[in-house]
């Protein structure tokens, strides 16, 4: 059978209620740990058995392998990750269909008028242009 005494200044332990005591990596049980304080440190007495030499852990926040709240019981880690993820493919997908999109429309009304116009010029001979009226012929092209 084995005992510690340990003195802890009160500055160094947040809330007594997180202290734990660990030997060799499982926790002790309330009854084998007696804290008792005075105005500026707090006294740890634990026992413990042992027949070989023994890693006494004492943690002063909560203990690292305490449950973690869980995000629509899941992990937080892998629900962030979950998250990030259906976020790329949304942003994925609307990168592909505004690609596509503009991929597939043809030239704007200006850019259709500009080119009958260019058409009917091109295809006028110089004796013709110089007789051609240029307002109502082109607008009956457009």
């Amino acid at each position: 059978m084995g005992y510690a005494n340990v003195t802890i200044p009160k500055s160094d332990v947040p809330h007594i209620e997180t202290l734990h005591v660990f030997v060799d990596n499982s926790p002790l049980g309330g009854s084998s740990v007696t804290i008792t304080s005075d105005s500026t440190a707090y006294f740890v007495y634990f026992t413990f058995t042992f027949h070989s030499p023994v890693l006494i852990d004492i943690q002063l926040t909560a203990p690292e392998n305490a449950a973690t709240p869980n995000i629509l019981g899941l992990d937080p880690t892998l629900f962030y990750e979950i998250v990030g993820a259906l976020v790329a493919v949304v942003v994925v997908v609307s990168a592909a269909f505004v690609v596509r999109r503009r991929g597939r429309t043809g030239p704007t009304s200006d850019q259709k008028v500009s080119n009958l116009r260019n058409r009917a010029k091109s295809s006028l001979r110089y004796s013709d242009w110089l007789d051609f009226p240029s307002g109502p012929i082109l607008s009956s092209m457009v």
